[in-house]
This record gives structure tokens, sequence and C-alpha cells, in this order.
């Protein structure tokens, strides 16, 4: 009676938002004579694993969010403000590597951030609001880039970031560092000094927001870090009675 019980709450979805921004790889039309980056290019500059991950998900949670823009084009996780190089229009993909074969203008900028940053938010915004919980879904290389001549240095099995405690509670936070380090089989990594974009800063719907980053290791295949993410979700869900 008690599985039959959980079974009925999950196929009425987890009440979770999940944002996945960075899985896209189209060029919008307008602007593919102006992208130089080929296709492998973007493809590469895509966050492609989060999408094999996260996307599956969609089916046992009340929200999800992406986008089919390519990353390199416009960023859903950065601030409509941010005017860097990695910013929310880019630059530039890597290094020298120029997204464009001219430097836009503010109002191409703006109108980039019209069409598709905004409507972004919004959504979030307007469908979070009623979940209990946010999570803003990543992968990330399993080695960091060594520093000078030294080596890459290994990383955890996942990253968790609340906005260094803005976003979501510590104890939220070591509940669900819990459930996905039994179910990835290894460490879990808390407040890096890089695990938090704009969209866990800005906390849409005004609810609690983590950023939740998987390592490309291969120590699991895709499949079965996908169903560990999800059995991890389900456990955290039930001991925060959030379900």
């Amino acid at each position: 009676m008690q599985a039959r019980c959980l079974m009925d709450r999950l196929f009425e979805r987890l009440p979770l938002a999940i944002s996945l921004p960075h899985a896209g790889r189209e060029v919008p039309g307008p602007l593919a004579k102006l992208c130089r980056l080929g296709a492998d290019r973007i493809s590469a500059a895509a966050d492609l694993e989060s999408g094999a991950i996260f996307r599956p998900l969609a089916d046992i949670v009340e929200v999800f969010v992406t986008t089919k823009v390519a990353r390199v084009i416009v960023d859903p996780n950065r601030a409509e403000d941010d005017r860097r190089r990695d910013g929310v229009v880019k630059t530039h993909a890597s290094g020298e590597d120029a997204v464009f074969r001219r430097p836009l203008a503010e109002t191409e900028i703006e109108g980039l951030i019209w069409r598709y940053h905004r409507p972004y938010h919004a959504a979030l915004a307007r469908s979070a609001a009623r979940q209990r919980f946010g999570l803003d879904c990543h992968t990330r290389p399993a080695a960091a880039a060594p520093q000078g001549a030294g080596k890459p240095a290994p990383r955890p099995r996942a990253w968790l970031g609340n906005a260094g405690g803005r976003s979501c509670s510590q104890e939220t936070l070591d509940g669900l560092t819990q459930c996905l380090g039994k179910y990835l089989g290894g460490p879990v990594a808390i407040n890096r000094h890089d695990d938090d974009g704009y969209i866990t800063w800005s906390r849409p719907g005004g609810i609690p927001w983590v950023e939740l980053a998987v390592s490309q290791g291969q120590w699991m295949s895709l499949t079965d870090k996908r169903a560990a993410v999800r059995a991890a979700l389900i456990e955290f869900c039930k001991q925060s009675k959030l379900l």
C-alpha cells in the first residue's frame, strides 16, 4: 500500500521546477550569416550532456524550461546587463574564438534579449511560483583545467550551489547533497566559487533554488546518471516532505 501511494504521488509529478539553459545548439535564422562558428564548434560550446541527463526528467516534474538556442548566442544563465565576453550575448566562445563576424550593435543585443532571454525567465518566474523547489541543471568536465605546469585536478561527482546561502537553506542543500551522493556513488561539492549562475541568484518565482552540475566523468553511463539523478530527486522530495 505504501509503494502504491508513492506511485500515485509520482504520477502527479514532483513539485519541482527544472531549468536547463545550456543544452541548445540552434542559431536563429537572422544570425546565421553573422555567426562565424560552425555546427561542430557550437555543439562543443553547448552542454549537450545536460540534455541527455536532465531532459527526460521533464516527464516527472511539474515545470521544465529549456531553450533550443545555443548558449554562445544567448545565455539564459547571465543577467541582461552582463556585457562581458562570456555575458548574456557572447562575443567569444572561448579564448580568441569570436562568435560573430562583426560586433553586434546594442540594438541587436537588446533584440536577442527580448526574443530569447526574457521569455525564458518569464516562463520560469510564472510557472516556478507554483512549485516548491527549483533546480538549474548543468554538467561539467570531470577535471579542472591545470594551473601552470600542474596536472588536471579531479572533480567530484556533482556540485551544488545555493548562492552562498541566499537561494535556499543549508538544511535543504545538505539533504539534496546526501541524496545525490548516495545514488551517484561519490562526493558532492557545495558552494564552490563558480557554482552559482544568474538563475540561482535571481530565484525565479521566489522559491528556493539550487544549481546542480553533474560531472562528465565516465564512472557511469549517461543512462545511469539520468537514473541516479531521478532516484535522488524522488528521495529528496520524500525526505523534505515535498511530496
